[in-house]
C-alpha cells in the first residue's frame, strides 16, 4: 500500500483517541493504518510532554502541536516532492490535457526527466493544482 496524506483533523483525532486511553492497535484499526503511522503522530505528543488521561488538551493546542512537529500537512507547498512537480509542470498539464493517464505521466517524468515522485505524490499534485482543467 501507498502513502497516504492526512489531514490536521485526521491526526487530532488519532491523538484525541490516544489521549482518552484507546491502544495504538484500537486507534489504527478505527482510522484503517498502520500502527506505526498512529506511533508517528502519538511520538510528538509524548515528547511534548503529554501523556495520556493526563490534564486537558484542547482542539486547537492539538492542532498547534501537529502543526509545529509537521508542518507540510497544513501547508502542501512544503511537501519536498511538490518542488519537483512544479518544475514540471507544464508537462504534466500539456500530457493530461491530451488525455495521458497518471501512470503514463509519472513514467515520463521518471525516464526523462530522472524526477523520483510517487504516483500518488503526482495525483495530490494534480488534484492541487489542475483542478480548474477537470484533469482529475
Amino acid at each position: 500500500m501507498g502513502r497516504r496524506t492526512f489531514t490536521t483533523t485526521q491526526i487530532v483525532e488519532m491523538l484525541r483517541g490516544w489521549h482518552n486511553g484507546h491502544t495504538v492497535t484500537e486507534i489504527a484499526a478505527t482510522a484503517g493504518v498502520d500502527r506505526k503511522t498512529v506511533r508517528k503522530y502519538v511520538q510528538c505528543a509524548t515528547d511534548a510532554g503529554i501523556r495520556p488521561g493526563i490534564g486537558e488538551v484542547t482542539s486547537t493546542e492539538w492542532r498547534e502541536l501537529v502543526c509545529r512537529h509537521y508542518p507540510e500537512i497544513e501547508n502542501p507547498l512544503l511537501r519536498t516532492t511538490w518542488h519537483d512537480l512544479d518544475n514540471h509542470g507544464a508537462l504534466i498539464r500539456e500530457m493530461r490535457r491530451s488525455g495521458h493517464s497518471y501512470e503514463s505521466i509519472w513514467r515520463r517524468l521518471r525516464a526523462e526527466r530522472r524526477s523520483s515522485v510517487s504516483v500518488a505524490s503526482l495525483k495530490r499534485w494534480s488534484r492541487q493544482n489542475l483542478s480548474n482543467q477537470n484533469a482529475c
